[in-house]
């Protein structure tokens, strides 16, 4: 937040209008989200970094890094666990008008390799309603690709549709669609920070060079309202083990068909938006007592923490179910909630 001030050297009468009224109410909403390098969509071309210390020695950027000096990987904070097979994640400074390409380097942890200034919606951050013209914040899958030929000149050369609402966002009753990543009209060389419907924009050059990084499907969005954090990535395992951990035992329990062992990893209130906690402990003990075996194979596991809610982990991972009478393999997606002293399901379904 910005504030303005000034010493009275005089008294004056102003009269205030409703249209006056309205030019400093948007001024504050201006001066309130503005980042303070005045990024926006096209204003300047993104910032290249071949390797980290180009990234530390970037003055910008530096303010972001706790660990400058260490020596160990790091990873951006609340990015839990991602496989070395999804080697990029974008991830947004929304208040600060930065879109950051992040390469996963598996064991070395990641590297920031460009930050690119961005506009979003109208009215600011933390969308909540249909129509209010603010930018989600939290952690979105790129769901398709539209090509210039199937859009309007406004969107520029593309546009990369996000999953809002997510799962979280649903349970916490948020409303809206048609969230994307797209580029500028083809007549603007830039955009104002605050200036879309609530999606992420960015100019189209950038938007054309992002395709040879994201693989729809699976590549993630992480819009977060805070900064950019860091830390050693020894530290950010620690911190997963016992989510790690629950969620073998949560495994263990499904393949015993045990059904109050397994429902005991289920919040009270659980839904799979279809089934609340009840519901669904009678569906299972169904299918369990149909079975004779189970056996799972979990791989490609992603943990992120919420930029909502710390206390939620967004869990996608690959699933491989085998029984006497089903095979299936597919993408699944949970929300692990912090609770009463332990991790608990509060959804579970396709992802």
């Amino acid at each position: 937040m910005f504030w303005i001030g000034a010493k009275a050297t005089h008294h004056t009468t102003t009269t205030i209008t409703p249209t006056s009224l309205l030019c400093q109410f948007g001024l504050l909403v201006s001066l309130a989200f503005s980042p303070a390098t005045w990024a926006q969509a096209g204003a300047k071309a993104p910032l290249l970094y071949k390797a980290q210390h180009e990234f530390v020695a970037d003055d910008a950027a530096t303010r972001h890094l706790p660990f400058v000096g260490g020596t160990g990987p790091v990873v951006p904070k609340g990015l839990l666990v991602l496989p070395e097979t999804t080697r990029f994640v974008l991830w947004a400074e929304l208040e600060n008008g930065r879109l950051y390409v992040l390469e996963n380097k598996g064991a070395a942890g990641f590297v920031p390799r460009q930050r690119i200034p961005i506009s979003i919606g109208k009215n600011g951050i933390g969308k909540v309603a249909e129509g209010d013209n603010k930018t989600p914040i939290g952690i979105y899958q790129l769901q398709s690709h539209l090509v210039d030929a199937e859009l309007d000149d406004f969107y520029g050369n593309g546009a990369y549709t996000l999953n809002y609402p997510n799962a979280l966002d649903r349970l916490q009753h948020k409303s809206g669609h048609g969230i994307w990543l797209h580029g500028l009209p083809k007549v603007q060389a830039e955009r104002s920070f605050l200036a879309s419907e609530g999606c992420v924009v960015v100019d189209n050059a950038t938007l054309t060079a992002l395709a040879d990084l994201i693989e729809v499907g699976s590549s993630l969005v992480v819009l977060s309202a805070d900064a950019l954090q860091w830390v050693p990535a020894e530290e950010q395992k620690l911190d997963t083990l016992n989510l790690q951990l629950a969620m073998k035992r949560w495994e263990r329990a499904w393949e015993s068909r045990n059904i109050e062992q397994y429902m005991a990893f289920y919040a009270g209130d659980f839904t799979d938006f279809k089934l609340n906690r009840a519901q669904w402990q009678d569906y299972k003990s169904t299918v369990f007592a149909d079975k004779s075996f189970i056996e799972l194979k979990i791989s490609d596991v992603m943990m992120l923490r919420e930029p909502t809610d710390p206390n939620v982990v967004k869990v996608l991972f690959q699933q491989d179910y085998v029984s006497d009478n089903l095979h299936w393999h597919g993408h699944k997606e949970m929300l692990w909630q912090w609770q009463g002293g332990q991790w608990q399901i509060i959804y579970e379904g396709e992802g």
